[in-house]
């Protein structure tokens, strides 16, 4: 009894860390309110030029994320994830009252960044440690939390600045496909806007911290995350850990889109911006059952056969999402559908590496510097490429990135533990 509910506290204290962490994919929500405080200042400034702080927050994310894994071998996991939040959300109450929208890109995205970087690893590790069993399932519930973040602090944002629902105007472009601004009466609202948030992420955060146990299990303490069979040049001549790189690559970088890019589109073609912001948090709902869902499937069955399945379900998707402009209902279950499945990439990721790389965690970190592409597709694509060629066949190179994530899984070569005579051996496959 006292071992389920332990178990039961860390998975809830999980959840409410990863809602901090998750809030690195809120951006999309944001963004239209914070393009518009800017653009009121200096009307050169659109909604794309910010798509932008997506990349330089997964930059910060990814490349901290490997400072603390090397933390993490010589200092508690805990207090590793205290110190980093405690700065990384002090940062994002200052940058609620910078003016230069380039210098602000830069603070925001750094604390955001880093926010998820001292969270994900750190919260994630502790549990796997506790509850080593079923760690597809572990990893699925504490991205429960991470999907539950933009759910609830995206309508937080969006009540307080937006509370009458003001719709967005059309500004003026060159380019086929247009933009929205919103006022004065929404934008103004937006510092204060990013203060709450600072301060409900710090509320959530340290009620999920006091859950999570700040022992190990076993007698080598802290150490234990220490252990390594691998050096570095090692993983860098490894296949698996390459590939599990360009995987979490093409992967993620269609959920990053949409988490993105989904309010964008529904203020184009909806023109409703609280329906918009129900729809992605309806969506993050959905990611959340998905997520359990797909950990379940990722314990009971192989790691190709789960993501091929999820692929080909999104390649439809993404190849047919023109259809859903037509009318929001649709629009709204395209959405919500695709944040369902969207999330096989992350936990594809977390499961496999931990089974390639059983003692060698800190390969997680170099492994989700695929990250970094990931987050940065969207702005390339929404800035660049979305303005020529239209949203249609911005969705087929998507369905592009999704069907090469299919590939790589199908061709993994994947490892295996299996116990023979009461003892465990490594079986490699191919």
């Amino acid at each position: 009894m006292n071992e389920r509910l332990n178990a039961i506290l860390l998975n809830i204290g999980l959840v409410l860390t990863m809602v901090v962490a998750g809030n690195i994919n809120s951006w999309g929500t944001l963004s239209p309110y914070i393009a518009s405080y800017f653009h009121n200042m200096d009307n050169s400034l659109t909604i794309a030029d910010f798509v932008i702080v997506n990349s330089i927050s997964c930059v910060f994310e990814s490349t901290l994320g490997i400072l603390v894994a090397y933390l993490i071998r010589f200092w508690h996991p805990f207090n590793v994830s205290c110190l980093g939040v405690s700065i990384s959300i002090a940062i994002l109450f200052i940058s609620s009252y910078i003016k230069n929208p380039y210098l602000f890109c830069w603070i925001f995205g750094l604390g955001i960044g880093s926010c998820s970087a001292t969270i994900f690893l750190p919260c994630i590790w502790i549990v796997w440690n506790q509850i080593p069993n079923n760690k597809a399932r572990t990893g699925g519930i504490g991205l429960v939390g991470y999907n539950l973040g933009p759910m609830i602090f995206g309508l937080i944002f969006t009540m307080i600045v937006n509370p009458y629902d003001y719709q967005a105007k059309d500004i003026e472009s060159d380019k086929d496909e247009n933009q929205k601004i919103f006022g004065p009466e929404v934008a103004n609202k937006v510092p204060m806007a990013i203060r709450w948030l600072a301060f409900c992420l710090l509320i959530s955060y340290t009620i999920g911290i006091i859950l999570l146990k700040r022992k190990w299990k076993t007698d080598e303490g802290q150490k234990q995350a220490g252990n390594s069979t691998m050096t570095f040049c090692e993983m860098l001549k490894s296949i698996r850990a390459w590939n599990l790189f360009f995987f979490t690559f093409f992967s993620v970088a269609c959920l990053t889109y949409i988490t993105n890019t989904y309010k964008i589109i529904g203020m184009l073609y909806i023109n409703n911006d609280h329906y918009a912001a129900f729809i992605g948090s309806a969506g993050s709902c959905a990611g959340c059952i998905g997520c359990i869902l797909l950990g379940f499937l990722f314990d009971k069955y192989s790691w190709k056969k789960v993501v091929t399945c999820d692929c080909l379900l999104l390649i439809i998707f993404y190849i047919t999402f023109q259809v859903s402009l037509d009318s929001k209902y649709l629009y709204g279950f395209y959405i919500i559908s695709i944040y369902f499945l969207s999330f096989g990439g992350y936990i594809g990721t977390m499961v496999q590496t931990e089974i390639d790389f059983p003692e060698d965690k800190w390969i997680l970190a170099y492994v989700g510097l695929g990250l970094i592409p990931a987050y940065t597709t969207p702005y390339i694509l929404e800035k660049f490429i979305t303005p020529e060629v239209g949203y249609f066949f911005t969705f087929i190179i998507i369905a592009g990135f999704t069907a090469i994530a299919m590939f790589q899984s199908i061709f993994h070569p994947t490892q295996y533990k299996v116990e023979e005579n009461a003892s465990s051996n490594l079986i490699t496959t191919t």
